[in-house]
């Protein structure tokens, strides 16, 4: 999609809306306040990006999780090395439109999703451990269920 593109290149972009992130009130340096909300996106590949929509592209969006989003015109950014998007005044967003890239996009998520199955009963595992050059433990990691309650002992050495 657009992972070899430089950044401040404009693209077109068809992805599912994977998760809609509470917005945020963000002061620059300079003192002056803005609006931002993350949209994260996966694109046909299924990988992800990031969606940054600012002040009143916010209330512009009315997408929901799993909903299919067209953007012509979206800008690549960059920040801390991992690329994202942002819209400019010439953007435009499209939610599940009727075009055959989204249909197909939609399939393959759907076609991805369709062996996932949920629990019904707690699952109990226990990970193992970690052992230093003496064969000593020094890093014991055990789950008790699937409430993701785990205890970790760390048993160091004595100088």
């Amino acid at each position: 999609m657009m992972y070899n593109k430089a950044k401040n290149t404009i693209i077109d972009v068809i992805a599912k809306i994977e998760q809609i992130k509470d917005t945020e009130n963000i002061t620059s340096v300079h003192g002056d306040h803005y609006e931002k909300k993350e949209i994260i996106l996966i694109d046909e590949n299924n990988r992800k990006i990031t969606l940054n929509l600012w002040n009143e592209k916010i209330n512009e969006f009315k997408g929901k999780k799993e909903d299919i989003i067209a953007i012509k015109n979206a800008k690549i950014g960059e920040y801390n090395y991992t690329k994202n998007l942002t819209l400019i005044n010439s953007s435009r967003m499209s939610i599940n439109p009727g075009v055959p890239e989204a249909t197909k996009i939609r399939e393959e998520c759907l076609e991805r999703n369709k062996d996932i199955e949920e629990l019904d009963e707690p699952m109990y595992t226990k990970i193992g451990k970690i052992l230093n050059q003496e064969n000593q433990t020094i890093i014991k990691i055990q789950l008790i269920d699937n409430s993701d309650e785990a205890s970790v002992n760390q048993n160091k050495k004595s100088q």
